[in-house]
C-alpha cells in the first residue's frame, strides 16, 4: 500500500514539474514573438523608404498575430492588444489617435507590458 502511495506521489510531482516546464516554454515563446513584433515595428517606423513600407506592413500584421496567438494561453489581455495591433497594421488609415489611445496599443504601452513579462516568474 505504501509503495502505491509513493508511486502516486512521484507521478504527481513529475506531472507538476512537466507543467511548470511547459509554462516556462510558453512564456519564452510568447516573449520571443512579442519582441519580434515590437522590433519589426520599430525598424519599420525608422525606415524612410516608402517602396518597402507595404511589404513590411504585411510582415508586421503577421508578427503581431503570431504574438497574439502565443500570448493567449498566458496573458489573454496582452494577446488581445497584439491582435488589435495586427488589425491596426492591416489598415493604419482607419485608426485615429484617439482610437489608438483607447485600444492601448501604442508602443510605449506594449513595451511596458513586455517589461512586466520579463519580471514575472513563470
Amino acid at each position: 500500500m505504501w509503495k502505491e502511495i509513493a508511486d502516486a506521489l512521484k507521478w504527481l510531482i513529475e506531472k507538476r514539474i512537466e507543467a511548470k516546464t511547459r509554462k516556462k516554454q510558453q512564456y519564452g515563446e510568447a516573449l520571443d514573438a512579442l519582441c519580434t513584433a515590437l522590433n519589426q515595428t520599430l525598424i519599420y517606423l525608422g525606415d524612410n523608404s516608402s517602396g518597402k513600407k507595404r511589404h513590411q506592413q504585411v510582415h508586421l500584421v503577421d508578427a503581431w498575430h503570431k504574438a497574439a496567438i502565443k500570448l493567449q494561453p498566458i496573458k489573454p489581455r496582452l494577446a488581445w492588444c497584439c491582435h488589435i495591433k495586427a488589425d491596426y497594421w492591416a489598415n493604419p488609415k482607419k485608426w485615429s489617435e484617439e482610437d489608438l489611445k483607447k485600444a492601448r496599443i501604442k508602443l510605449p504601452q506594449i513595451e511596458k507590458e513586455i517589461g512586466k513579462l520579463f519580471r514575472t516568474e513563470s
